[in-house]
């Protein structure tokens, strides 16, 4: 009887590791069919934007591929670059609260990531100029001086801060009065 339980146990072990091993093996070979769908899909969108006709189906597809992949491996390195894409493409699309929505998921999922300064630019940039929500754009944009203050884009933030609301004419005529003034 101590046999059999002993054989039983090792047989359970044994399959447990090779389902393990199984299911590795189907997950890399999942991500390397999709990586080649985005990497195939991403080349003809760039193709039809070179040509000056932005193929939106290919670009509304590509956005499914870039989601599904970074939703499906959260913990790949390659999600929170496929998540800002798929955020930019919604903004291209002019799906802006679709865009906000997959910005504001990435400061949640991946709020120290190397992007972020990016992702808090956009936020503001499209409050500013496509939700017309210059409440927001404004907390985005301090939020972005705040957390990185000597970022390249730092003084550009700070300009768009200053210039919110105003119309081209009252930022040119400002600018012709500092000008002057000098």
């Amino acid at each position: 009887m101590k046999k059999l339980i002993y054989f039983l146990l090792s047989l359970t072990v044994f399959v447990s590791c090779n389902l393990s091993e199984t299911k590795k093996k189907l997950e890399e070979e999942d991500k390397k069919k999709r990586l080649a769908t985005i990497e195939q899909l991403n080349k003809e969108y760039n193709e039809s934007f070179k040509l000056g006709k932005p193929d939106e189906g290919k670009a509304a597809s590509l956005l499914r591929n870039y989601l599904d992949y970074s939703e499906k491996y959260p913990e790949d390195s390659l999600s929170p670059d496929f998540l800002f894409k798929t955020a930019q493409l919604a903004i291209s699309l002019r799906r802006f609260d679709e865009g906000v929505k997959y910005l504001q998921k990435f400061r949640t999922l991946y709020k120290d990531h190397p992007l972020d300064p990016m992702v808090l630019f956009t936020l503001g940039f499209t409050y500013e100029n496509h939700l017309n929500d210059l409440g927001k754009a404004e907390k985005y944009y301090q939020e972005f001086l705040n957390k990185y203050p000597n970022h390249e884009l730092a003084n550009d933030v700070d300009l768009m801060i200053q210039n919110l609301g105003k119309s081209p004419e009252e930022i040119i005529n400002r600018a012709n009065q500092n000008n002057s003034v000098q």
